[in-house]
């Protein structure tokens, strides 16, 4: 990320790992959904995996309702939300992102 980078992006990652405040194997779930919206437990994982989890989700809700709207809690920072507007194939999608 040209704003960022990597010697700022990695550290704050890495200090988070090594001290136990995220887990690396935390596999972000479902934890309550309707047929367009989602709530997701990111388990303390990665942020940018469980934020492409919720954006996965988001899409599945799309296809079926028209729209679909996801809320995530227990995750951690997800880095630049910057490449979330190009999809699988470099399809565009509308998305939007925030984050305390």
């Amino acid at each position: 990320m040209d704003t960022h980078g990597l010697h700022r992006l990695l550290r704050p990652y890495a200090d988070r790992l090594v001290h136990g405040l995220c887990d690396p194997a935390g596999r972000p779930a479902v934890v309550r959904s309707t047929v367009a919206t989602a709530l997701v437990d990111g388990c303390n994982g990665l942020g940018q995996v469980v934020a492409g989890f919720a954006m996965d989700t988001a899409l599945a809700l799309a296809r079926q309702a028209g729209s679909g709207w996801v809320t995530v809690h227990n995750s951690n920072h997800f880095g630049t939300s910057a490449p979330a507007p190009i999809g699988p194939c470099g399809r565009p999608r509308t998305g939007s992102s925030d984050s305390p």
